[in-house]
């Protein structure tokens, strides 16, 4: 088996790998890294120089950002030219040109829905099938007919606990592993003698941690000849995280604390179960959770198809925007009329609404993992001075999606691969290998695993 590796391999998101064998190829994942600060060397479009609108797509194939293999993507987007072929520029210079060969002989898996995984994914040519875990194939349904997501014109098949799907000679297994959004799954891939395991991104800190043990015992069971896992905490000053039962304590800590003022938190939407914990625990403390029209839409949508409890919209209300059928609203006026009644989302779009509502002395501002993303993000310091200059109490609860550099190691001692590749990181040279042979993939460079 070969692989071929774009993007993703010096820097934390848009890993783009492409495994081959004699006759079938699967490219996993399919993102973009967008936010500059963890993609400092490699994103020329990012979340302040975006691509233009009507040629998104060839934009992304020029500065290097998208994956050069022929036939994978739409023609009709753009100039009705996006043959990677023809989008050349320097930036692709050190990046392959690789032929598809046939219909029929590539195909998409998709580990999980961060757009940094599978931003990429509308472009995708209609003939070319898609995968993922079933559970992600239903949360991406329920993201698209919510608006979160774009429409995907490929043919989606979402795949069971531990089912397998063929392209050609390639066998590749799904299984399910932990990270901060529902349906993150990893994959195994056997070509004749050579297997490989790709984590996607994930946890051991989070809720379901017997479910990366499986993921590793599973591995160890068939025999992996190469470990493809993300390292995103790999580097000279590793991130710091709590436990996600944790944080949901400390957090239901100081709302129950805080009994006179209102409660501002600011929390990534996708992050589903932590969205129902803390809906969860606002009832607990006999407030509200008011949140944006965007995050209730989600969420009534995520509800349908049987993803969350339908108890996650008991108690929401919509303060931003128009709210879906099932959701009353609330305004400013009775938010501020009643402030000890409600728990408020609020992120850097709706951060006027501080102004809107006004800060009192027994207010609290929660950061849990939303925008900014981190301490590191540009915008760190514009959160800061508006928390700053209105005198807010705040508190930052950090417990990202991102194994430790002790549960990497650890994975490559349950596992015992032939060999570990380390992806989705600013520092591959900084991985916690131990005793293992960690071999480094290069940018536009090739593999070949061989058992």
């Amino acid at each position: 088996m070969k692989l071929t590796f774009w993007n993703g391999v010096d820097t934390v998101g848009g890993v783009q790998v492409l495994a081959s064998g004699e006759r079938g190829s699967l490219i996993f994942d399919l993102g973009v890294v967008r936010n500059p600060y963890i993609a400092p060397r490699r994103a020329l479009f990012n979340d302040f120089v975006r691509p233009r609108p009507d040629s998104v797509l060839a934009d992304y194939l020029r500065a290097g950002m998208a994956p050069r293999l022929e036939g994978l993507f739409d023609s009709r987007y753009g100039d009705g030219s996006t043959d990677p072929a023809v989008l050349y520029s320097a930036l692709t210079a050190d990046l392959p040109l690789v032929g598809t060969a046939s219909v029929g002989r590539v195909a998409v898996y998709v580990s999980h829905l961060h757009d940094d995984h599978m931003a990429l994914l509308p472009f995708v040519a209609p003939e070319i099938p898609v995968y993922m875990s079933e559970t992600g194939r239903s949360l991406h349904r329920a993201m698209t007919e919510a608006g979160e997501l774009q429409p995907v014109e490929a043919p989606i098949t979402g795949i069971g606990v531990n089912e397998t799907f063929e392209v050609e000679d390639l066998e590749v297994e799904v299984v399910p592993i932990d990270h901060d959004i529902i349906g993150a799954a990893g994959i195994i891939v056997r070509s004749g003698r050579a297997t490989i395991a790709y984590t996607g991104d994930w946890r051991r800190h989070g809720t379901s941690p017997h479910v990366v043990d499986a993921f590793a015992d599973r591995c160890r069971e068939v025999g992996v000849d190469a470990l493809l896992t993300e390292a995103s905490t790999a580097g000279p000053s590793p991130r710091p995280s709590i436990g996600e039962g944790e944080l949901v304590e400390r957090l239901d800590k100081l709302v129950t604390a805080a009994t006179g003022g209102l409660v501002w938190v600011s929390f990534y939407r996708r992050h589903l179960e932590r969205v129902a914990a803390i809906a969860e625990i606002a009832r607990g403390a006999g407030r509200k959770l008011a949140v944006s029209e965007r995050t209730a839409t989600l969420l009534t949508h995520v509800a349908e198809v049987g993803l969350l409890g339908s108890d996650v919209l008991s108690g929401l209300v919509v303060y931003v925007g128009q709210a879906p059928p099932s959701v009353p609203t609330v305004t400013v006026g009775e938010i501020q009329a009643a402030r000890d009644e409600f728990l408020l989302e609020i992120e850097p779009s709706t951060w006027p609404l501080l102004l809107d509502v006004g800060v009192e002395a027994d207010d609290v501002y929660v950061h849990v993992n939303g925008a900014p993303f981190g301490r590191t993000d540009p915008t760190w310091p514009v959160l800061e001075t508006w928390l700053g200059q209105l005198g807010i109490s705040h508190e930052v609860l950090d417990s990202h999606g991102h194994a430790s550099p002790a549960d990497l190691e650890w994975l490559a001692d349950r596992i015992e691969p032939g060999c570990v590749i380390p992806v989705h990181t600013n520092h591959p040279t900084h991985f916690p290998g131990g005793r293992h042979r960690v071999v480094l993939p290069q940018r536009g460079g090739k593999i070949e695993v061989v058992s």
